[in-house]
């Protein structure tokens, strides 16, 4: 699993004089079906997935394999038993929204693959 922290996260979306973000996890899907807000098939860019659920308020993270991108309403941090290892952990991406408080200096960055 590829998953990155930058800085000091605060994980409720309230993020005042911060900077909202997505934390990736390579290899997991959120199963909660009930969360799904929309689909968006032809969705061939994570970046276009994640920049969709970034302009989206509701948005709380998405699910992401080639040609498709699922909006989610929550996200592994209020539902942590809902994410689970893919059947195929090459081609399947979690992203879920982060708070990064107030500016991060270089000295700050916590790269920490897990």
């Amino acid at each position: 699993m590829s998953h990155f922290l930058f800085c000091k996260l605060v994980l409720n979306l309230e993020c005042p004089n911060g900077q909202v973000s997505f934390e990736v996890m390579t290899g997991y899907v959120f199963t909660s079906p009930s969360e799904t807000m929309v689909m968006l098939p032809g969705t061939l860019q994570l970046t276009d997935c994640i920049n969709y659920c970034q302009r989206n308020e509701s948005c709380k993270a998405i699910n992401f394999e080639t040609g498709l991108c699922i909006v989610l309403s929550s996200s592994e941090i209020s539902h942590p038993k809902a994410l689970s290892s893919s059947q195929f952990p090459v081609y399947t991406i979690y992203a879920q929204k982060i708070c990064i408080p107030g500016k991060c200096s270089a000295h700050q960055f916590n790269i920490t693959p897990l």
